[in-house]
């Protein structure tokens, strides 16, 4: 192992050091009065022991009081809302995550229109969006890796090799009784033999029920599993349209525009002196000024639709 004590050592840590060199310097109390008084020892050893404790706090970061805000747990909670509750938590996420996602060049509109389509197609949430977070105190907007699922059934059991055995013996002698137990049939019939004679005529004989084998019959169970083909009344779910407070057209309108601004975006980028966080904040930046209005224009056109629903939902409330 390398002496991180060397100077100048790649790597080394002056707060592991000096930690290091407290617990060295217990290590030698100890062994030095090996034959004293435990009582006389651990007022010996109490200062060196808190002081130990001190320096080793100051190589771990102190924990934060509240967890980070995650979007994606936000957005699930967001499709159980509606009306003024579900606007005044969206102005919420817009304060929180609004200008954090713009840096890195992500929409909140569009986050929350793709939770909104995954909800309404039984998805899950976390598998349409990024998984970003912020601390709860404020700062910046923070993409992890998605959340590894817990499981939500007991793993099956796993079988040994007696047991495998067992199964397949058993599975064998049940498909070797109902092989016997199925209805064998004998087909009756009258067998005719013509014998021609010397005389030029024929003899014509009949054996009377007679009996040949003539294979398995398989007698049909007419006993069938009945199936409750009842109607059961449809949940009640609202299409996205709906949760947002508009009509059909107007939301298919929405989302137009919405494509239509984001390639207007994509193109935007692909300009080194366009900044998109300076654009948003409306401040100067770079970039072809015809794609710029146009995107202005259809961002203000997405905004007065997005009203226009939440209007209606305010309505709807009172």
């Amino acid at each position: 192992m390398a002496d991180f004590t060397t100077a100048n050592l790649p790597g080394a840590n002056a707060s592991f050091n000096t930690a290091r060199d407290k617990f060295s310097t217990i290590k030698d109390t100890l062994k030095s009065n090996m034959e004293v008084d435990a009582t006389s020892l651990t007022s010996t050893l109490q200062s060196d022991l808190l002081d130990f404790g001190d320096k080793l706090k100051t190589m771990i970061p102190e924990l934060p009081d509240l967890p980070d805000i995650n979007l994606q747990a936000e957005l699930t909670s967001l499709q159980e809302l509606a009306g003024k509750a579900r606007i005044d938590a969206l102005a919420s996420l817009e304060s929180k995550f609004g200008s954090g996602l713009s840096t890195q060049g992500v929409e909140l509109d569009d986050l929350v229109n793709k939770a909104n389509d995954a909800f309404a197609s039984g998805e899950k949430i976390s598998g349409a969006i990024p998984n970003f977070t912020i601390p709860a105190a404020g700062g910046d907007v923070i993409e992890k890796t998605k959340e590894v699922l817990q499981a939500e059934k007991d793993g099956l059991k796993e079988l040994v090799s007696d047991e495998v055995n067992v199964e397949v013996t058993e599975g064998i002698k049940k498909i070797a009784i109902e092989s016997v137990e199925k209805k064998k049939t004998l087909v009756t019939y009258s067998k005719k033999e013509t014998i021609k004679t010397t005389g030029g005529g024929s003899k014509t004989t009949y054996k009377d029920d007679a009996l040949e084998p003539q294979g398995y019959i398989v007698k049909e169970d007419t006993e069938k599993d009945t199936v409750d083909t009842s109607p059961s009344p449809p949940a009640i779910e609202l299409t996205p349209a709906e949760r947002m407070g508009l009509t059909d057209a107007e939301y298919n309108q929405f989302k137009k525009l919405q494509k239509e601004n984001q390639e207007l975006i994509r193109t935007l980028k692909k300009d080194p002196t366009f900044s998109i966080s300076d654009f948003r904040n409306g401040n100067p930046t770079g970039g072809d000024e015809d794609l710029k209005i146009k995107s202005a224009t259809a961002k203000l056109q997405l905004k007065t639709i997005r009203n226009v629903g939440q209007a209606r939902l305010i309505e709807q409330s009172i």
